[in-house]
């Protein structure tokens, strides 16, 4: 636009279509351009340019929204000059040809009426005859000067095919004299094959129709493209002949065909920027959509009172508004604005630079109620600029962390409040390590304490059995065997409080270790040996992790207590057959240890790890070995877990944490 009109965009964007262009202005043209807001695509006539020379025309489209309204439209202009050049001069050549063939039509008449007056003078009288025939030389000689003065081909073809006449430019053509061609058949002049491409229509001319033609003729003195018209002559209501007129047309040809080759490219060109249109339309319509839908705030706001030209739907809804926001002033919109962010917008808008913050703090009457408040943003400005650099609007994006400004604060507080209670945690650990070590050596003491009455008593009754026993009868004796199972069961429950303590005493004081599990559970099997001989069990052992990081005692106490139970809750119906196996997990070593024992049911099973619970009493035992390898376990960050069932035996699944083995 700037180069075809020769204006510039900064003295046109802004200002009416009928200032840029007057002449729009009260026209036709003029009045079309508002059918493109009724959603028609018109296309306009052509027209000069503004400032200089040449030719144009348009095509406007209108242009939507998102909502299928119209806003405006677009102007897709072609330049026409070299076809209104073309136009012209085919206009000029068709005026020049129809001044012609009206000569030749007049120049007939004259000759027609010529003819009619001799024949009236012949009749009247024979002694008119002479004056007539002069009169007739001279209308002839009157006629001949006019057809040579035509800028056209001119030939009078008789009905046998030869020539009667001939003007000047045919001669000249031609390269022959009149007398080498009038009164000669029309092949010896023009060539075999010319004539047999024309004779189609001298044959309709002589037949009496009068017609017009255009051809690509081969002559032998050269080619041409050729209008021919064709006028039959007339005498007495009888075809005499023919008036042949042709007229060069090649150059107007070329100027059709270079005409239609730029009409094609100007239909290609209009189609690619049609295409590029649409897919200009597409990709804006992409980017709006983007722009709409997008969970951040998007706002665009342009000129000195940065109107709103965009804002997407989060922006809207954040600064409580209901309806659009575009085309209003940021202070109409924002009327509580503080004065810090209007002097921190003008600020971009002057330096042209960008603005970026995290929980920037703004204060305004969000809920309409009279009672402003601060949320907080994490914002960036972003200046538009011109053609000339120069800041003309303001992109703003952002999005709210009031919530993360208030979890923050709140994270605060808390942690204020949890270092409170960190220390008041730190001094009831501390209180409850304390107790934790009197109850142990209260339980330690104790059980050493009670060791040594607890065997004067076994001591005492080992003693009276052999004096009491014959002397009492059945009740009696009973008693005495119950007095002495009492004393045994006290004696392992002070044993079991023993290792209980003990057990505390390791965690804290045995060295962890890289220790081989094979190696353990031998050793665990020679203490078992005989259990193992009498109930003819098979161990199976299948260890993918070999080697362990842990206390050697605290694995011995693991394997000793789930094999000796396997063995001790065996299915007396079958041979026990226990199967130990190590893997490896991502954070955790794992060993089981299944059995075909008696299983156990649900009750049983949430009594499991629980101190002096038994689930089996047909074998003697305190119940402690479970819950004191539970403490183990757990005490070194790990876990037990058993699957089992009634009648089917259980398996028992230790999970060592890699975690716990790599820090120690």
């Amino acid at each position: 636009m700037e180069k075809w009109h020769g204006i510039s965009k900064a003295g046109v964007i802004g200002r009416h279509i009928y200032e840029v262009f007057p002449s729009y202005k009260g026209s036709q043209p003029g009045f079309r351009l508002q059918d493109v807001l009724k959603g028609e695509t018109i296309h306009l006539a052509e027209k000069p340019f503004l400032h200089r020379k040449g030719y144009y025309q348009s095509t406007v489209v209108p242009l939507k929204d998102l909502k299928g309204e119209i806003t405006g439209g677009v102007f897709v202009v072609h330049e026409t000059t070299r076809r209104k050049e073309a136009e012209l001069l085919i206009q000029q050549q068709n005026a020049e040809l129809a001044t012609t063939l009206e000569e030749l039509r007049t120049a007939q008449e004259q000759l027609a009426k010529s003819n009619k007056a001799l024949e009236e003078k012949y009749n009247k009288s024979s002694s008119a005859l002479a004056q007539s025939e002069q009169e007739l030389q001279s209308s002839e000689e009157q006629l001949g000067l006019a057809i040579d003065a035509l800028p056209a081909y001119v030939a009078y073809i008789e009905k046998d095919y030869r020539y009667g006449i001939v003007n000047k430019a045919y001669e000249s053509f031609f390269s022959k004299k009149k007398e080498e061609i009038v009164g000669r058949p029309i092949w010896e002049t023009t060539g075999r094959k010319a004539y047999e491409n024309a004779k189609e229509y001298i044959d309709r001319g002589l037949a009496g129709e009068q017609l017009s033609y255009e051809k690509y003729q081969e002559y032998g003195v050269g080619n041409m493209h050729t209008k021919v018209h064709i006028i039959p002559h007339r005498v007495n209501e009888e075809v005499a002949g023919i008036f042949l007129m042709a007229q060069d047309i090649s150059e107007q040809k070329n100027a059709q065909a270079q005409q239609e080759e730029l009409l094609q490219s100007l239909r290609e060109a209009h189609k690619e920027k049609e295409e590029a249109l649409a897919e200009a339309e597409r990709q804006r319509n992409r980017l709006h959509n983007l722009f709409m839908q997008t969970p951040a705030l998007l706002a665009i706001s342009r000129g000195p009172e940065l109107e709103y030209e965009l804002a997407n739907p989060e922006y809207v809804k954040a600064l409580g508004h209901t309806g659009p926001i575009e085309g209003r002033p940021l202070k109409e919109v924002l009327p509580d604005l503080s004065a810090s962010i209007h002097q921190l917008l003008q600020q971009v808008v002057d330096s042209g630079e960008r603005f970026m913050s995290k929980e920037f703090p703004v204060q305004l009457d969000w809920d309409n109620t009279g009672e402003p408040y601060t949320r907080y943003f994490t914002i960036i400005l972003e200046p538009i600029k011109d053609a000339q650099g120069k800041t003309d609007g303001i992109i703003t994006f952002g999005y709210e962390v009031s919530d993360q400004v208030a979890a923050r604060e709140q994270l605060d507080e808390f942690n204020k409040k949890l270092e409170k209670l960190n220390k008041e945690l730190q001094k009831k650990n501390t209180d409850l390590l304390r107790i934790n070590t009197d109850l142990d050596n209260f339980v330690y003491t104790a059980s050493h304490d009670l060791k040594s009455p607890v065997a004067n008593l076994e001591g005492l009754m080992t003693l009276l059995r052999p004096s009491l026993l014959p002397k009492a009868d059945a009740h009696e004796a009973q008693l005495l065997e119950m007095v002495e199972r009492s004393v045994k069961k006290l004696n392992l429950i002070i044993k079991d409080l023993v290792e209980i303590t003990k057990v505390q005493r390791d965690l804290e004081e045995a060295v962890v270790e890289k220790v081989k599990l094979k190696e353990v559970a031998e050793d665990v099997k020679t203490d078992i040996g005989q259990l193992i001989d009498e109930s003819n069990a098979e161990i199976r052992e299948n260890y993918e992790v070999e080697e362990i990081t842990y206390q050697r005692s605290s694995l011995r106490s693991i394997l000793y207590n789930l094999l000796s139970n396997a063995l001790k809750y065996r299915n007396p119906h079958k041979q026990p057959v226990i199967e130990i196996k190590s893997r490896e997990l991502e954070n955790e070593l794992v060993l089981s240890i299944k059995d075909n024992g008696l299983g156990m049911n649900p009750q049983q099973q949430k009594k499991l790890f629980t101190m002096f619970k038994r689930m089996h009493t047909h074998v003697e035992g305190t119940g402690i070995g479970l819950y004191t390898i539970k403490r183990i376990i757990e005490n070194r960050g790990g876990r037990i877990e058993v699957v089992t069932e009634e009648g089917k035996g259980s398996e028992f699944t230790v999970y060592f944490s890699k975690e716990m083995a790599v820090k120690d």
